[in-house]
Order: C-alpha cells, then sequence, then structure tokens
C-alpha cells in the first residue's frame, strides 16, 4: 500500500513538470489600437517567441485596464506594453525589462500628440482649458500620461480643467475629434500618419496642438517631449534563464525579420532607463505612486 502511495505522489509530481513544460508561453500585449490589430499585428512574433524555447505559444490581447492585473497574477510570461505601464509593473509585480523596440523607422523614442478639430479655434495648450477632451485610460504613456504631464507644466490640472473622456482605442479617439464630437484628443505618435497612410484621415482633417520641430530620426508629429519606446518584459513568474535566452534571440533579429514586419517595428535593443517615465508617474501620482 505504501509502494502504491508513492508511485501515485510521483505520478502527480512528473504530471505537473511535464504540465509546466508543455504549457504554451503567454505574450500579453497592449491593445492600444483594439484587440483585432493587436491579434494581427502580434500573433507571429508570439509564434517565434515559443520556438526560441521550444514552447507553443498563445498570444493575450490586454485591454489597458487589464495590464496590471495580468501581470500580477502571472497569467502571462511576457509583455509588450507602453513605457508607463513597464514601469508600473516593474514596481509592482517585479518584471524585468527584456528589450525596447526600434519603430520602423528606427527610432526608440516616443512621444505624445495632442491633436485638435480645425473648427475648435484650439491652438495652444492653454486653449484646452474647458474643452472637450477624449483621452486613452490611466495607463496610456502616449495618449494620457506624456500630455498631463505637459499640461501641468503649462499651468492646467488636467484632472480638473479639461472635460475628459475616456476611449477604448486611441483610432476613435483621432475620428470623434475630426467628426467634431469632441474639440482635441490626446494620441500617441505615429497614430495620425499611419491613419494617413491607411486612407483612414486625411492631414487637414486634424490639427497637431503645439508641433515640436522635426529632429532627424523621428518621422512623426508630436506635442511632448520625448520618452523610451515600448518594453517587452518578462513577468516573475518566468524562468530567468528562459528569459535571458528570448531577450538575446530578440536583440539579434533583423528589420527584415517577418514577424518584425508583420508587428511593424524593425527590431529590438536593449531595455532603455525607465527612470525618466517612473519620475513623471510620481508627479502625476499615477500608481503604483498613488499612495
Amino acid at each position: 500500500m505504501l509502494r502504491t502511495a508513492v508511485l501515485l505522489i510521483l505520478s502527480c509530481v512528473l504530471g505537473t513538470l511535464m504540465a509546466g513544460e508543455s504549457a504554451p508561453l503567454r505574450l500579453g500585449v497592449l491593445a492600444n489600437r483594439g484587440e483585432l490589430a493587436a491579434k494581427t499585428q502580434w500573433s507571429e512574433f508570439a509564434t517565434w517567441l515559443g520556438t526560441q524555447c521550444g514552447r507553443s505559444a498563445e498570444l493575450v490581447a490586454l485591454p489597458i485596464a487589464q495590464v496590471p492585473k495580468a501581470m500580477a497574477e502571472r497569467s502571462v510570461d511576457l509583455l509588450v506594453c507602453n513605457p508607463g505601464l513597464a514601469a508600473r509593473v516593474v514596481h509592482e509585480s517585479a518584471a524585468v525589462p527584456l528589450a525596447t523596440w526600434k519603430a520602423k523607422d528606427g527610432s526608440t523614442r516616443m512621444a505624445g500628440v495632442i491633436l485638435a478639430n480645425p473648427k475648435s479655434g484650439i491652438a495652444t495648450v492653454g486653449d484646452l482649458r474647458g474643452r472637450k477632451v477624449m483621452t486613452y485610460g490611466d495607463d496610456s504613456a502616449g495618449a494620457w500620461q506624456f500630455q498631463a504631464g505637459l499640461l501641468f507644466a503649462k499651468g492646467l490640472d488636467p484632472t480638473k480643467d479639461i472635460q475628459r473622456t475616456i476611449s477604448k482605442k486611441q483610432d476613435d479617439i483621432v475620428l470623434a475629434v475630426k467628426a467634431g464630437a469632441f474639440d482635441a484628443g490626446f494620441v500617441r505618435n505615429g497614430v495620425l500618419e499611419d491613419m494617413i497612410a491607411k486612407g483612414k484621415l486625411v492631414a487637414a482633417d486634424v490639427i497637431v496642438v503645439e508641433p515640436q520641430a522635426a529632429e532627424a530620426g523621428f518621422a512623426h508629429a508630436r506635442t511632448t517631449s520625448f520618452y523610451p519606446e515600448w518594453f517587452l518584459l518578462a513577468g516573475a513568474g518566468l524562468d530567468a534563464a528562459q528569459a535571458k535566452t528570448l531577450a538575446a534571440a530578440c536583440l539579434a533579429l533583423p528589420a527584415d525579420q517577418p514577424a518584425l514586419v508583420k508587428a511593424e517595428i524593425s527590431g529590438w535593443i536593449a531595455p532603455m532607463d525607465l527612470a525618466p517615465t517612473m519620475e513623471l508617474l510620481k508627479s502625476l501620482k499615477q500608481p503604483p505612486f498613488d499612495r
């Protein structure tokens, strides 16, 4: 009977270990432009990641409000997200930055854009006072946090001095401003240019408020200062050796690798410094610095 009990325990342990080894690698991606867009862009990259460690892979497109919970509960192994969320999950969930992406134009920096309806009369950041503004969620770096920091610097309290409405995806912000449903909106750099290229928008449909001077190596309109681009992070539950292997594989990818082309980026570099983003979150009293 003792022998039977021992064999049963060993069987359970081995079964658990085998299940862990065969479990799919789960890549979470912030779906800032909608679930379908996230899955279209990142499914191939998730599959590629799985091949690097001999596992099947699963893509999890995450609405912005679900990202911190997914990392805290370890329901995803890896995460692709904006620098604001990266700073948050590093602090809250012991996530480890593995890489920062390079955009299609090779830039490793991102910024926020304040756009306005041409008929709104808005020309400066100060003109936003009392106006209807659509943004993305509180954890959005490029479509809330960057612009909120700028508003504070210009003497406006973004939590009180604008009539804010939160959108479920950034493309809808642009379309709402174009239609005149909102006076202004906040999006990350590149969204306007991408929508124009895809025929969803004409440049004259909206204006960029206080556009910054063009800089070499950065192809997009912007209103705010620069911050690091999006990050790839390992969750606390991912084996450290496996995370290191995946990071090295990502850094070695050429720009024409099919999964990168599909993801609409040109590569990965060593993770950039999150300190400036942390300081912004502290100044805004955003999680995890809201207590």
